[in-house]
């Protein structure tokens, strides 16, 4: 065989390696049995989807959205895939208390945190597509919205971190961030 051929046969078979090493996730849903799991933006979406997929898999999940009817039928659902347990918290993220209360509950119902999913998303002022489908800033600057939303989306995903830090940092736990506002991709961090 030539030369040629030994290094073709060397870049086919590296092109290979590298896509099987690439393509492998190596997760194994065995990890999340049993963990323990806190989910922002629960009553539909997003949120609501990834409560169910949590459970399938069999972990601890306490969720929290504002609308505490939703919350008791995402739990109820939640509990008949296969949630060790489930638990709701009714709040508005944008609220200091309702972030603390959240983080608390979680410490009393688990003991522990293994991941914490920042998901929640809007303002209570008004419908977020409302506000941005109608008028452009400088005709209506509508300050009371936008300190809302801040509050929603930026204070309460920093608050409720920094108060689950302190468990995740014990149980060298995961922070996850979803936020699809503003762009055509939704946006995965985890970390």
């Amino acid at each position: 065989m030539s030369r040629l051929a030994w290094a073709g046969l060397v870049v086919v078979l590296a092109a290979v390696g590298t896509g099987v090493y690439w393509s492998y996730d190596g997760f194994d849903p065995e990890t999340i049995r049993g963990a323990t799991v806190v989910i922002t933006g629960c009553s539909t979406g997003i949120g609501e989807e990834m409560a169910y997929q949590y459970a399938r898999l069999g972990a601890k999940i306490l969720i929290t959205a504002r609308r505490e009817n939703r919350l008791k039928e995402v739990v109820a659902k939640a509990m008949s895939l296969g949630a060790q347990e489930a638990h709701y918290v009714a709040g508005d993220m944008g609220k200091a208390e309702d972030c603390e209360r959240t983080i608390q509950t979680a410490k009393e119902k688990f003991g522990r945190l293994d991941y914490l999913v920042l998901n929640h998303d809007g303002s209570s002022v008004k419908n977020i597509h409302e506000f941005f489908g109608t008028k452009s800033w400088d005709e209506d600057p509508d300050m009371d919205f936008f300190v809302d939303y801040l509050n929603i989306n930026v204070v309460g995903y920093v608050r409720l971190a920094s108060l689950a830090l302190p468990l995740l940092k014990e149980s060298k736990g995961h922070l996850i961030v979803v936020n699809a506002l503003n762009g055509r991709c939704p946006m995965y961090t985890a970390y």
